[in-house]
């Protein structure tokens, strides 16, 4: 009976093979459960004999965890529903069971097993939370946003502050990112810093950053969710440029630069995010050399690539390409740079002649087309590449994360 109903055909399309998991590494965020559920046992049999341990019960489990670990997921699946068949009132093999479904996509028969769980009558108040919690992911990667709210808010609701609560933030903080309510995420990043001890700050500037977004155009409403960003993080590069860049439109380009001047301190790893509104703000104000001087005193600080490219083509602008070089040349000696020797090679170009010239643009030419393809932005996190700047990375959908790269990156 038991497995007619979990193995009962379903109206989705049909699953990708549980090879598929296993490759690309899901499957064995299933181990932790399988681990917990295997100590679980421990501890039970130390407490008292039971017919689910034994030479019955413990070889079956510990068979199937064979089979995951061995890379054979389908058998894991098997062995696990025989065990329901001998002991279908054992609450711990289901809860493993719908996990390992979850995981493997089979989410029809993932919600089917823990919608039996809680029909069970008897079950404790947190072990009931916790199944609620479960069903509730199960209709997320289903797709399911508004019965998976219903179900993570009715864990959040109960009065319990436990792990259970934790986690049922983390996935309606899931569901709002993906409909985009960026209050209701505020609200709950806000919830979700009771639990978390590094905290949610950064999360909640970006999120009034979001909404600073759909408010362009409205001046006053645009400030109003910076200056939240900037109280829930000071550290928010996003922010700032967005603030700066409201400044420099207002013709307040002394307030603008000092906007901008603060990203040294809040992230380096953006100034070159920074130089082009800087010197147009400097620009702005007829004072260009102050602001190249302020460039100079970044790059002697921190480098960087971008900082001495910038420098090199005021210095050809105002002094000619052989000035450029030289000064670009000692540079690169002591900080390589395969973007920095592209450059080199376009003012050498400019002053070299004849079969030299053609040669020396030859090689420029093959770099520049090397680097149209080498993305200038990169996740710190999971490593995704893009040629321009996104402040949710769309690969692990962390926020802060993609930056520009750095010269080590680059390289």
């Amino acid at each position: 009976m038991v497995r007619s109903l979990l193995l009962s055909p379903v109206a989705r399309p049909p699953p990708r093979p549980l090879s598929t998991f296993i490759s690309s590494g899901l499957f064995w965020l299933l181990l932790p459960a399988v681990a917990g559920v295997g100590w679980w046992f421990g501890q039970r049999a130390a407490r008292r004999p039971s017919p689910l341990t034994g030479s019955g019960y413990s070889q079956d489990y510990f068979r199937g965890l064979d089979y995951i670990l061995d890379e054979q997921p389908d058998k894991a699946v098997e062995i696990f529903i025989s065990m329901l068949e001998h002991y279908a009132d054992t609450t711990e093999i289901h809860w493993v069971l719908g996990k390992l479904f979850r995981r493997c996509g089979e989410l029809d028969r993932a919600i089917h097993v823990h919608q039996s769980l809680l029909s069970r009558a008897g079950l404790a108040e947190q072990q009931r939370l916790m199944f609620v919690h479960e069903l509730g992911v199960d209709y997320l990667r289903a797709g399911l946003l508004d019965r998976a709210e219903n179900l993570f808010r009715e864990v959040v609701d109960s009065g319990h502050n436990g792990t259970h609560a934790e986690v049922s933030l983390t996935g309606l903080l899931e569901i709002y990112q993906q409909e985009q309510d960026w209050e209701k995420a505020i609200f709950t990043a806000r919830q979700l810093q009771n639990y978390r001890r590094q905290g949610t700050g950064l999360m909640i500037a970006q999120f009034y950053c979001q909404q600073a977004e759909l408010a362009r155009g409205r001046a006053v409403d645009e400030r109003a969710c910076l200056e939240q960003a900037m109280a829930a993080d000071p550290k928010c590069v996003r922010a700032s440029l967005a603030e700066a860049r409201l400044l420099a439109e207002d013709d307040q380009l002394e307030r603008a630069i000092g906007t901008l001047q603060r990203v040294e301190h809040q992230d380096p790893d953006f100034l070159p995010e920074i130089i082009r509104p800087l010197l147009h703000s400097y620009r702005g104000l007829k004072r260009t050399d102050s602001g190249l001087e302020y460039l100079r005193q970044v790059y002697s600080r921190r480098g960087g690539i971008s900082m001495l490219m910038e420098l090199a083509q005021h210095i050809a602008t105002a002094e000619g390409d052989e000035a450029a070089m030289h000064y670009l040349a000692a540079e690169l000696r002591k900080h390589p740079s395969v973007r920095g020797v592209n450059l080199l090679l376009q003012y050498m170009v400019g002053v070299a002649d004849g079969s030299t010239r053609d040669e020396l643009s030859v090689v420029h030419e093959i770099i520049g087309r090397f680097l149209e393809h080498e993305p200038m932005y990169r996740c710190r996190q999971c490593g995704f590449r893009a040629h321009t700047l996104h402040w949710q990375c769309p690969g692990c959908r962390g926020w802060s994360v993609v930056k520009p790269v750095r010269e080590a990156d680059a390289e």
